[in-house]
């Protein structure tokens, strides 16, 4: 049985121009890239919560063009509890040395791919966070007094500025 729920949510999308895409998300959307890999970029979307960009060579499949990645160090419970419950999964828990992941894919009831995953090195959702990083989206209208103002009345993101 896994001793933890999982860490954080990765949604794999692959994508045909990975420099046109990144340039979307990084300047329009205004995504932080938290790990680049060459042909795949990681950006984090909230806390606990990315979005992972792959470079498609090919097309794919409609059942191939979403990967829901679960973050957890307990592989191998996790594997072992989607087996006993008659999870299709695709063979053991391996190491894949290219993305220094320890990992497998399972299906869903509607055959969307799952993949259950420990980083090996330094991931991002793994650190502390800053509760203050919320500040970050306060609108643009409001002045640094407000903000002030707004955080000293017990963190709340409602002012009347």
């Amino acid at each position: 049985m896994p001793t933890q729920s999982f860490s954080a949510q990765i949604t794999f999308v692959p994508v045909a121009d990975l420099a046109a895409s990144a340039q979307f998300y990084e300047t329009v959307l205004l995504l932080r890239l938290e790990v680049d890999q060459g042909n795949v970029r990681i950006y984090r979307v909230a806390a606990g919560g990315y979005l992972g960009l792959c470079q498609s060579d090919s097309p794919l499949g409609a059942d191939e063009r979403l990967i829901l990645t679960l973050v957890t160090d307990d592989v191998d419970d996790w594997h072992q509890r989607l087996v006993t419950q008659g999870v299709s999964v695709d063979g053991t828990p391996r190491l894949n040395e290219r993305y220094q992941i320890y990992h497998f894919f399972a299906r869903d009831p509607d055959s969307y791919r799952l993949e259950i995953q420990r980083f090996l090195h330094p991931f991002p959702a793994h650190a502390p966070t800053l509760s203050l990083g919320r500040l970050l989206f306060f609108p643009r209208r409001w002045s640094w007094g407000c903000i002030r103002r707004s955080v000293r009345r017990s963190q709340r993101l409602v002012s009347s500025c």
